[in-house]
């Protein structure tokens, strides 16, 4: 599974939902799947479904029952293409603060 470098290239909150857009530096338009994996500040790692973002960037969105914690998250991406799967990161995002549920 080819790795390649990434970064954050967005980082924000909506409501109680943290959304992330991580460029990939590749054209992955022609991906089939795509997934976004979080390991939380206490190791906890999920992982969630994600959309293209113009040709090169997956965006993903951790919902508010799993974005309740502070500190450094890891973040990276996974996008099938040409029947092979490529991961992009990681990158990480420091969270200053949490959500209440």
């Amino acid at each position: 599974m080819p790795e390649i470098n990434n970064f954050i290239q967005e980082f924000f909150k909506v409501g109680n939902r943290m959304i992330f857009v991580l460029n990939c530096n590749k054209d992955i338009s022609a991906g089939t799947d795509f997934y976004l994996h979080v390991r939380k500040p206490n190791g906890q790692v999920k992982t969630y479904d994600a959309v293209l973002n113009g040709t090169a960037s997956v965006q993903g969105e951790v919902p508010p029952e799993d974005n309740d914690q502070a500190g450094i998250w890891l973040i990276e991406a996974s996008v099938v293409l040409d029947a092979e799967t490529y991961r992009f990161g990681p990158a990480e995002e420091r969270v200053k603060g949490y959500f209440e549920r």
